[in-house]
This record gives structure tokens, C-alpha cells and sequence, in this order.
């Protein structure tokens, strides 16, 4: 797993999984000093991320560069697939 500890700033971009395997969707910036999440999910390029609410109607999605750096709520899970594979 990816999640790392930083301090959320006053312009934060937050991410959610849109269902049905339709992606990510960068929400609008808001102050992160405010947020009531006990551990936000910061999301990197190449984390799997899956909604633990709504992953069974397909809330699940790779993060690109256009996610790099974005948050998720404490909801998220996220996931560093093996592109390499295993032997």
C-alpha cells in the first residue's frame, strides 16, 4: 500500500472512483485544514485505487500524472500493481 502521511494544505485536490470503471475524477480544490478525515490517502501515478464503499459497482481506477499528488478520503485503498510481474 501507497498511503504516506503529509499535511493536507489550504489547496488540496481531492480524487474520487467514479463507478462502473469510469475512472477518476479530480474534485475542486478545497482547504485541506478542514477536512474531518482521520487519514487522507495521498494517490500516485501508477496507484491501483479503489473506493472500499463502492468497488463492487466498479469504483476502481488507475491513477495517471493528472492524479499525482491528489488526496482521497480515509475510504480509499490503494495499490501499487506489478507491471513487472511475479516469478
Amino acid at each position: 500500500m501507497t498511503a504516506t502521511t503529509q499535511i493536507m494544505t489550504e489547496a488540496d485536490r481531492e480524487v474520487g472512483a467514479r463507478t462502473f470503471g469510469k475512472g477518476l475524477v479530480v474534485k475542486p480544490d478545497f482547504d485541506g485544514a478542514e477536512a474531518t478525515w482521520q487519514k487522507p490517502v495521498w494517490i500516485k501515478s501508477g496507484d491501483l485505487v479503489l473506493s472500499n464503499i463502492k468497488a463492487w459497482e466498479g469504483a476502481i481506477a488507475l491513477a495517471d500524472d493528472e492524479h499525482e499528488g491528489c488526496i482521497a478520503s480515509h475510504r480509499y485503498i490503494t495499490c501499487v500493481p506489478d507491471l513487472a510481474g511475479s516469478a
